[in-house]
């Protein structure tokens, strides 16, 4: 019975009935005041009610059977996200944090103006309190994570697109940076249990709107409310999901509205590129999966955060049996899962097991060809391994999905260099240097972009200025070990080798990249003959707790 019900406020029959019940009410009155003084004959008004009840059913059934569409009226078969309501949970917008990113010289437009394309902004939080922020990017997330699973439509990453309010928005230029032809924006007012979503979908070429709706619910109808949404913008593109798609999301998620606002919540601390955030991230997953002990999703973001906060701020062994653990619940949950396969092999990664963190992240851009972090961390595996080439290919797909994205960026002239290519490094390092300083004016303390700038400086000539940028990242990043490492290879480049083992040996040994990582990165070739290096390659390695599971 409530599907049906949903179903009838879906194809808008309630508001036909309302809308029709009120204009025959009005005929009606105007026929019983103006036709006696018209002469008409009496029989006239009677005709003019019989008309107005025969017409109600066929208003309702026309209501039912049609809809208006951006692209005129057309028969109405069903919800465009597919029969049954995917779990608004399922889909896999990136989870890790990292910056933006475009190839050199690629066109924004042109692909664009190919297929159809979106992008999902975080929606304004116009809740009386302003503290659901977490949600309104988190409810743009699995909008955008929902269409994703439509065959023929591009969309902007989550990442990409979370960098753009809906309030305020200049939608053309947002379509220039992320490579779009329309935009969706939207508002939500959450006030106790009640919610109200607004949404609109924009075209970026002229700022026509091409769809619109608002929606109000009980905070525990929050899926049917993200379903109707992605159902409504794939119909208005006259799209519909992969059945596959829909299942696997199934698969992922869950139907706890209390778990799913846990998520919710992790999501938005992982994306906040600090340590302690990290802490507060786990904290949020581990409640989730308290919730719902077979929410994949939430057990593979448990492991990521764990992942992070191992390479930030805390190497105990406690946490690397959390990540393992983790892992390989999700796997066991679903062995589809592109964001469980990313979790497993970042798990592995730790334990220097890369041929089968490989194999692990492969299958997560398999599955999921848009996750943005399979590819960057595959790309991460090969350069630990020494494949260049094949790091290359992983990092300028990374690259590619994420138009704004730094990070990949800036490891690609490093990889280019390796590879003798320097006019490819030098329109990387510039590319990434771009992206770096566009990051930057909208995240001004990102002081790992002020490093990763350093270095692009450094390669393109500028020494003055890759000095200052990685002096204000020093003054920014405190004891991060990130920092440490990239400040060595920087200053090794530099042939200020000691200065450049001071950094290397403030990083705990547990922190360091590794044994494989270190003999590989080229930036420290000065070093290898170096007695400090050699005795910090022997000490890189500490013994591992054993990795829970198969891989």
């Amino acid at each position: 019975m409530t599907g049906f019900v949903s179903e009838l406020r879906r194809r808008k029959v309630v508001r036909v009935a309302v809308a029709y019940a009120l204009v025959a009410w009005l005929l009606i009155q105007v026929a019983e005041t103006t036709f006696e003084p018209l002469r008409l004959p009496d029989w006239s008004v009677t005709l003019v009610v019989m008309l107005a009840i025969l017409g109600f059913p066929l208003a309702l059934v026309l209501a039912w059977v049609f809809e208006a569409s951006p692209k005129g009226i057309r028969r109405d078969t069903g919800p465009a996200s597919g029969e049954t309501p995917a779990d608004p949970v399922s889909q896999s917008p990136s989870l890790l944090p990292a910056a933006d990113n475009l190839a050199p010289g690629s066109g924004p437009a042109t692909a664009a103006a190919n297929s159809p394309s979106i992008a999902v902004l975080t929606f304004a939080d116009l809740s009386p309190e302003g503290d659901q922020e977490y949600f309104c990017r988190g409810l743009a997330e699995e909008i955008s994570g929902a269409l994703a699973g439509i065959p023929h439509l591009r969309v902007a990453s989550r990442t990409s697109a979370s960098q753009f309010r809906s309030e305020g928005a200049d939608v053309a230029e947002i379509g220039r940076r992320l490579n779009v032809a329309t935009v969706v924006e939207g508002t939500v007012r959450k006030a106790g249990d009640r919610l109200r979503v607004t949404v609109q979908l924009v075209n970026v070429s002229d700022g026509f709107q091409m769809w619109s709706d608002r929606y109000d619910a009980d905070f525990s109808d929050v899926f049917a409310v993200q379903d109707r949404i992605a159902g409504s913008i794939a119909g208005a593109f006259e799209l519909r999901a992969d059945p596959e798609s829909q299942s696997r999301s199934r698969k992922q998620g869950t139907t706890d509205v209390e778990a799913y606002d846990f998520y919710l919540k992790g999501m938005s601390y992982l994306d906040r590129t600090s340590g302690h955030n990290f802490g507060f991230a786990s904290d949020m997953f581990r409640k989730a999966v308290e919730r719902d002990p077979e929410f994949t999703r939430a057990w593979a973001g448990l492991a990521m955060a764990g992942f992070m906060r191992y390479l930030w701020v805390d190497d105990r062994d406690e946490v690397i049996r959390e990540i393992d653990d983790a892992s390989q619940r999700a796997i066991e949950l679903c062995g589809e899962s592109a964001l469980a396969h990313l979790a497993r092999g970042l798990a592995l990664t730790l334990h220097k097991r890369l041929d089968e963190a490989a194999i692990h992240l492969e299958r997560a851009t398999q599955i999921e060809p848009g996750l943005y972090e399979a590819w960057y961390y595959y790309g991460r595996v090969a350069m630990q391994r020494g494949e260049t080439g094949q790091a290359i290919r992983l990092m300028t797909q990374a690259a590619t999905i994420r138009p704004t994205d730094y990070q990949s960026a800036m490891l690609l002239p490093q990889l280019f260099r390796d590879a003798g290519d320097l006019a490819s490094e030098e329109a990387w390092s510039r590319e990434g240097l771009n992206r770096a300083q566009r990051h930057l004016e909208l995240h001004p303390d990102d002081y790992r972009a002020m490093y990763l700038a350093a270095g692009a400086h450094l390669a393109l000539g500028e020494e003055a200025e890759g000095r200052a940028m990685m002096d204000r990242a020093v003054a920014l990043g405190g004891e991060e070990s990130g920092l440490f490492y990239n400040a060595a290879c920087f200053y090794a480049r530099l042939g200020e080798h000691d200065r450049a083992m001071d950094w290397l040996e403030r990083s705990p040994v547990g922190r360091l990249p590794g044994r494989e990582w270190m003999e590989n990165d080229n930036d420290l070739a000065g070093l290898r003959e170096h007695p400090r290096f050699l005795a910090l390659l022997e000490q890189a390695d500490p013994v591992r707790p054993p990795a829970t599971g198969s891989a």
